[in-house]
């Protein structure tokens, strides 16, 4: 990921989204171990899909891969908190999906407004480390439907899951 873009005119800083590495403790198989756990972040906790038949100006567009997204400085803003949500996730609770794992965490704005920050993450070993990848990162409304999501598990449950 690079270190800064450009989008709309503005330079904006992304080395907060820099990779975070750090040793997790947690039990495996009835074993405590140590893991070295990578976090990496992805284009979508700083930019969203584009609404239905919105002409997006090309100096705002942000490629994943092959598909267009649209910078969002409201995400953009948000993604700030992300590098202290993720080193205290292994003191934190996560909800199991179908598709994959969500955490969520209260969070008031600069307004006073409160709203709930979905962060949704997807857990992967790699040899004797482990991956896990910030898949998106927005605010949503509190009245989503939260029967969705099975109980909370810790995060470290998680990690001995994957």
């Amino acid at each position: 990921m690079p270190k800064s873009e450009c989008w709309g005119g503005k330079t904006y800083d992304l080395s907060h989204l820099e990779p975070i590495r750090m040793e997790v403790e947690y039990e495996e198989k009835k074993i405590l171990v140590k893991r070295m756990v990578t976090f990496l972040f992805s284009c979508h906790c700083y930019s969203r899909s584009p609404v239905e038949n919105e002409d997006v100006h090309h100096d705002m567009v942000v490629m994943d891969g092959n598909c267009q997204r649209v910078f969002s400085e409201e995400r953009y803003e948000l993604s700030m908190c992300l590098p202290d949500l993720v080193r205290d996730l292994p003191n934190q609770k996560i909800y199991q999906t179908e598709h994959r794992n969500y955490l969520h965490l209260p969070y008031v704005d600069k307004l006073g407004q409160k709203f709930t920050y979905l962060v949704a993450i997807r857990i992967k070993k790699s040899g004797g480390d482990i991956l896990v990848r910030i898949e998106s990162a927005y605010p949503i409304d509190k009245l989503e439907d939260h029967r969705k999501r099975n109980k909370p598990m810790r995060f470290k449950v998680a990690l001995s899951k994957a």
